[in-house]
């Protein structure tokens, strides 16, 4: 796994919200994406 910056995408209430510069591990065979607890928690507010 890579730990690098992503951009996530979140439909919330009928809206789509694009986030970028995101932490997260990606795998290099699938490009599996975990977001990191830090960032995922971060976006929410």
């Amino acid at each position: 796994m890579l730990e690098t910056e992503v951009t996530y995408t979140l439909e919330f209430g009928g809206k789509l919200y694009i986030i970028e510069h995101v932490l997260a591990r990606v795998c290099r065979e699938t490009g599996e994406q975990a977001l990191l607890p830090r960032s995922s928690s971060a976006s929410r507010r």
